[in-house]
């Protein structure tokens, strides 16, 4: 509770006393010597009530940015990277600043918000930035036409291929390389996809036949 009330005191620039100044809805008993204890490690509990209020004054306490072109090409550039979409983005996540909902960030990339709070795209842009690439690719005709080419010309079956294979990858199947010669599946992973075309074009150098 600690580490997360001291980032909001950070990120917002607003000490405990500027928290609860003006605040009449506060609970009984919430003052800033309360907060004070809490952040020095004084006091490691507080009331559900207190912790609650403290959190929500601060999240609202946060200023709003300007969604600019730029910002939103980000957001969509790290979507289209990572392949995740803003549900599994914001999934299993904890201490999320408050009311950081999936709808949010759709509304920004959509380009219906003209606004996001600071702390909500902070959040998002770090979330998204710590993601690796997607392993996955878009399976084109071209791959497709290449790996029937490939199939037809040594001769050599998914199934054979990958039993004569060195150490192939333990998830690959003769099933999905077949899949992936009739385009039945849109995208494949591109280290398999990679494995197989090397695979056979060995193949092909070792019983010296042209593609």
């Amino acid at each position: 509770m600690r580490a997360l009330l001291q980032s909001h005191k950070r990120r917002t620039g607003i000490g405990e006393v500027a928290l609860l100044r003006g605040a009449a809805d506060k609970p009984d008993g919430l003052t800033s010597d309360t907060i004070a204890k809490w952040m020095r490690g004084d006091s490691a509990t507080g009331r559900k009530d207190h912790v609650e209020y403290v959190l929500r004054r601060w999240d609202e306490s946060d200023c709003r940015f300007p969604l600019t072109h730029e910002i939103i090409e980000s957001l969509r550039g790290h979507k289209e990277r990572t392949g995740v979409g803003p549900a599994l983005l914001l999934r299993g996540r904890k201490f999320l600043p408050l009311r950081l909902k999936p709808a949010t960030i759709e509304s920004w990339l959509s380009g219906a918000a003209e606004s996001a709070r600071a702390s909500h795209l902070k959040t998002v842009l770090e979330l998204w930035a710590a993601l690796p690439d997607n392993p996955y690719v878009e399976l084109t005709g071209e791959m497709a036409g290449e790996l029937a080419a490939v199939i037809e010309a040594t001769g050599v079956t998914p199934t054979r291929l990958l039993r004569m294979a060195e150490d192939p990858p333990a998830d690959l199947k003769a099933s999905d390389v077949s899949r992936w010669k009739t385009r039945r599946v849109a995208t494949v992973r591109q280290g398999h996809f990679c494995f197989v075309m090397n695979s056979y074009r060995a193949l092909l150098a070792r019983q010296k036949r042209p593609l």
